[in-house]
Order: C-alpha cells, then structure tokens, then sequence
C-alpha cells in the first residue's frame, strides 16, 4: 500500500505542476515591451533630467519640441495575434515653469486616444540643472486592442501641455503590454461638442484639454450627466457587456465613487474615481468602469441600430454631491 503522506506529497506535486503550467499559459498569452522616446534642441550649456547639456525640450518653444510629437514603432516587437491592452507612460521634465496656481495641465495621447490627462506641480521653475522627477500616465481600459494602432508603421505620440503654463521634457518612456485575445468589440468616442457652465467659470472653462464639455445638473445630492448615442454595432452581433472611460473634474472632495450607466442599467462603479479639481482650467483625470458579468442575451433595454444613453452619476446620499464636468467618454462594446 501507498502511505497517505505518500499520496498527499504526489497531490501536491501534481497540485504545484498544474499551478506552474497555468502560470505559464497565462503568461503566454501578454509580452510587455519598453520604448524610450527623447527631446533635445535646449540652450547649449543647460541641463535638464538626464544631464546632458541641451537634451531637452519645452513647450513654449525652446528646443525641438514639435508640438509635443513624437514616434513610435512596434513592429518586430509583437507576435501575431496580440494587440496592446495596457501602457504607462512616464514623463521625465520639470513642471509648472511659470508656477501658477493651476499648474500645468498636460495629455498624453497615443495615435489620438487620450493615455490620461493630468495637472502637474513642479517646484523647480524649469531652470538648468533641476528636475521634477518622473510622472506617470496609466491607461488599461482598451482589454481588446488599444483603437487606431499601427502594428507595422509609426504611431504619433503627443504631449499636449496647452499654452497656460509650460512643461520642459527629457523623454517619455512607454512600458506596454500586448495581449492576445479573441473578444469581439467595438469603441466609440465621444466627445463634447458645446459648452455648458461649470461652477463661477461659466462656459469659460477649459475640461481636460477641452473648451467643449458636458456639465452636471440635478439635486445637491444626486448630479447626472445623459449623453445619448448612436449603437455603433446594428446588425453586426449583439452587446453583452460596456465598458466605459470617462475624461473630466469631479466636484467631490472625499468619499465618492462615481456610477456609469447605459440606458438605467449599472455598468460599475467607477474603478479608479478620478481626483478633486474645481479648476476652471484643470483635469480630475480618468474614471473606468468594466461590466463585471456580461448580459449573454443582451444588455437590458439596449436599442440596436438606434438611440441609447450614456449617463454618469454622482450620489451622495445626505452629503452634498458638487458639480463635474465631462469632455470626453470613449464606450468599448463586446458583442456576440
């Protein structure tokens, strides 16, 4: 006979063997790439992160900053069948060179797709020889495939700094994951196109990069925003779960969480709610929310092929609910 603790080891063994080979299946399935992008073209004789004498740029103009734009490529760098789902960019420069109350506002775009959009502090006023650090821009919302990529050609990488207050930049280094997966989706973007009034800015706000944006109506408790759309999907299959990431400043100071809705039914709560900011000109960052189970016979009272409603909302309950504003909401729709 086989004694237990015998049988128990073999257990454990087979146990720790099946663990390891899906460990190793999972991990099959993402690769994770890193680029490294540079500015220079400064005044000789000043340095910035990386301390090489005019190895930088800024977005006022000194050095080559180009607006912001830079490339990159990743061809050779992805197996087939795999598409980016998560990238950080992190930011390497000094922040808030005219050290203005506001601070600098800066997006990072990838092929047009907002990475995020952040307000910066420095404490350095951009002069030689200092550095703010690093900052980083954190997007894994797109899980089918980030929208617009060249797998095989340049794609434009944009640092949009506005005109307020300028940034000075060394380099932007991208840590990517390309994942491979089989799930039908499809995005829309939506951006806003008129200007609503926000707090004592009015309509003179500026949303995450945006002079158009949505603004928040309703109770001291309870603030929503609607916006309708278009199906994107019609006759092609049937939605079963969205996802949605929102763009915009969140009027609460503590204690919220954001919801997102399609047409009165819950998509989540926001995952990561973005940050407090009353700015006029300004940005909380982005809020994702993710379908937790999908609808296998339909999202309820979806319309294909016709109008529906995205509607973000803020409830507090007995606390008061301030007013957000939103510029920008980018839907991603699995279907069957």
């Amino acid at each position: 006979w086989i004694e237990q603790s015998t049988v128990a080891n073999m257990r454990a063994i087979v146990a720790s063997a099946l663990l390891l080979a899906l460990a190793v299946a999972a991990s099959a399935q993402s690769v994770n790439r890193q680029y490294t992008l540079t500015w220079g073209g400064a005044f000789p004789g000043c340095t910035n992160c990386n301390g090489a004498e005019s190895a930088f740029a800024c977005s006022n103009g000194i050095g080559n900053w180009n607006n912001g734009i830079n490339k990159v490529k990743f061809a050779g760098d992805v197996p087939s069948g795999y598409v980016m789902t998560g990238i950080t960019a992190t930011l390497l420069g000094t922040y808030n060179c005219l050290n203005v109350a506001t601070k600098s506002v800066v997006g990072v775009y990838l092929a047009g797709i907002p990475v995020d959009v952040q307000r910066l502090d420095g404490n350095n006023q951009c002069k030689c020889g200092t550095c703010d650090g690093p900052r980083n821009y954190v997007n894994d919302f797109f899980r089918t495939g980030w929208p617009g990529l060249s797998y095989s050609n340049n794609n434009q990488i944009q640092v949009d700094a506005g005109t307020d207050d300028p940034i000075c930049l060394s380099s932007l280094t991208l840590n990517a994951t390309f994942t491979k997966t089989s799930r039908k989706n499809y995005i829309l973007d939506l951006k806003a196109n008129t200007t609503a009034s926000f707090y004592s800015c009015g309509t003179n706000a500026n949303i995450c990069s945006s002079t158009n944006f949505w603004s928040s109506t309703g109770s001291n408790t309870d603030q929503k925003i609607n916006i309708p759309f278009q199906d994107p999907v019609g006759s092609s299959g049937r939605v079963i779960a969205v996802d949605a990431i929102v763009f915009g400043q969140w009027g609460s100071q503590s204690g919220y969480q954001p919801e997102f809705y399609v047409n009165n039914q819950l998509i989540s709560k926001a995952t990561n709610p973005g940050l407090w900011d009353q700015q006029c000109k300004g940005c909380g960052g982005s809020s994702y929310a993710f379908t937790p189970q999908p609808f296998q016979f339909g999202w309820p009272n979806y319309v294909a092929g016709g109008n529906n409603v995205f509607t973000i909302r803020l409830y507090r309950g007995g606390n008061y609910a301030y007013q957000f504003a939103v510029s920008r909401v980018m839907l991603s729709f699995t279907y069957i």
